[in-house]
């Protein structure tokens, strides 16, 4: 077994995992195996997705959405399950940037603001 493993750069537990698969499923099931996880399904529509972060930020009475806004919503829109870390770049891939204005307060009146600013 350690023969095999060192000829095929793999661990015994690869190697043993691979052989219960081809006792089960054959091989076709053998040669469908891919190294790594994967990749996550991708957000195709950027229009619809950029609407969708639009108007989660209307539907906030005051300060901002944050990122865990967006992946709770990604995944019960999308049915994609992200990270933080991982919606960051998918946020930083499709060119949106978080760099803000600063937020308003929900109970914030623009004239009574106006209004100090003119009589300071």
């Amino acid at each position: 077994m350690t023969t095999v493993c060192r000829l095929l750069g793999k661990t015994q537990k690869t190697i043993r995992e691979w052989r219960r698969i081809y006792e089960r499923e054959g091989l076709e099931s053998l040669l469908k195996i891919h190294s790594g996880r994967g990749r996550k399904e991708r957000i195709q529509e950027k229009v619809s997705f950029a609407n969708a972060i639009e108007s989660l930020q209307d539907q906030r009475q005051g300060g901002r959405i944050q990122c865990q806004d967006i992946v709770d919503m990604v995944a019960e829109k999308y049915g994609i399950h992200y990270s933080r870390s991982g919606m960051y770049h998918v946020l930083h891939r499709l060119g949106f940037s978080w760099i803000t204005s600063r937020s308003k307060h929900p109970q914030q009146d623009p004239e009574v603001l106006e209004a100090f600013k003119k009589t300071l």
